[in-house]
């Protein structure tokens, strides 16, 4: 396997062992034979590289673009990095801080709802003619000789106070990178054409970006668009490669950004917590070694959007059936259904362990969620690799 980015992920064994027949009790040779081989768990190691051992003369001469020039500056990737989300949020920042600093506050919050208003439509056209007039400000200010220590101290503080928003805004949405991978599948026909694939057990909302964006902070139709991508189902994104890509899971959750170029790629969970299996009784199995609370509902039901930031919460709230099952204990299970797993306890529904669209004579085994090993101080956290399978 070929890994991109900085993490990298490699694991032995390309299918899960196989479970031997239990032994009969009418064969002796059966019985008194060698005992069934027990699956062994999968492992999974991840390797943080990075480029900021190349010297920096032969990065800059390779670079073709501003995301080239920036990645040989700062030794990583753009791409699996918010480092482009950082400067153009310190670009604003510094803006909105002239503005609050020489007193245009009516400037300030016109210029903040247009921004607010083409992030929600994507109107390219209307934030040129914003950020011009930020920069005319900044300019007029600087050249006229109106800046001050109080100016300064003002840049200083709305700057950080940005930084410190993103950067909290980005704790909370984004998961662990290492839990989803994007992995490439073979093709005979080299081709243009980019499709995605989703193979995880839920439903996924897909956020599309230029290549050439180093900022991905507004996709393509604005901050309310995006594309559904159901369990199982593929959809494709374009034929002018490159794309990056962002999936997002419910609760508003980042599960990853990607780098995508010519081909046909499939999103999976590293190490999935449901495990989906055909069955003729259809019920839930709680697996893991802790008590949790489970919630159904119907496909079609409004909670189920994936536009709709609290809609795990409001699954839980409005009523829907939960039943709390012990470990090891199986339960009945109505298919189709949306299938939710929750901590228990006072504060359970804010905690939502794992979901899945369970489908037609389906189960649904619950396995625990994973805890990943905090990676070495000096790795800082990127985006999830980027898998191509070698055949």
């Amino acid at each position: 396997m070929v890994s991109f980015g900085e993490y990298g992920l490699f694991w032995s064994g390309s299918t899960p062992p196989t479970l031997s027949p239990p032994p009969s009790r009418h064969s002796r040779k059966d019985a008194n034979g060698p005992p069934p081989r027990q699956p062994q768990p999968r492992q999974y190691v991840f390797s943080a590289r990075s480029n900021s051992e190349e010297p920096l003369f032969s990065s800059l001469r390779r670079a073709e673009t501003f995301p080239d020039v920036l990645e040989a500056l700062l030794g990583r990737s753009i791409a699996s990095s918010n480092v482009g989300s950082a400067l153009v949020i310190v670009a604003f920042a510094l803006g909105g801080g002239n503005l609050l600093a020489t007193g245009r506050w009516i400037t300030f919050v016109v210029c903040l709802s247009a921004l607010a208003v083409v992030a929600v439509f994507e109107m390219k056209g209307s934030a040129c003619l914003v950020c011009v007039a930020m920069v005319v400000f900044f300019t007029s200010t600087v050249l006229m000789g109106d800046t001050s220590v109080q100016w300064l101290a003002t840049e200083a503080f709305v700057s950080l106070a940005a930084l410190t928003i993103l950067a909290m805004v980005l704790q909370m949405v984004q998961v662990d990178p290492r839990g989803h991978v994007m992995l490439r599948e073979p093709c005979d026909v080299a081709t243009e054409e980019v499709v995605i694939k989703n193979d995880c057990c839920m439903d996924v909302k897909l956020l599309l970006f230029d290549g050439t964006d180093i900022c991905r902070l507004v996709p393509k139709g604005g901050l309310l668009g995006g594309v559904l991508i159901s369990r199982g189902s593929s959809h494709m994104l374009g034929t002018k490669p490159p794309y990056f890509v962002k999936f997002y899971a419910p609760w508003e959750r980042e599960l990853g950004g990607f780098q995508v170029s010519g081909g046909k790629y499939s999103l999976r969970e590293t190490a999935p917590a449901l495990a989906l299996s055909t069955s003729e009784s259809p019920c839930f199995t709680n697996g893991s070694d802790e008590h949790v609370a489970v919630c159904f509902c119907s496909t079609e039901c409004w909670t189920c959007s994936l536009w709709l930031p609290l809609a795990p919460l409001l699954a839980r709230l409005v009523g829907w059936p939960v039943s709390h099952v012990a470990p090891q204990e199986s339960i009945k299970l109505s298919t189709p259904c949306m299938l939710r797993v929750y901590s228990t306890g006072l504060l359970g529904a804010l905690f939502q362990r794992a979901n899945a669209v369970v489908r037609e004579q389906e189960s649904a085994e619950y396995l625990g969620s994973i805890q990943w090993t905090h990676p070495p101080s000096k790795v800082r956290k990127s985006t999830s690799s980027l898998i191509k399978v070698v055949h």
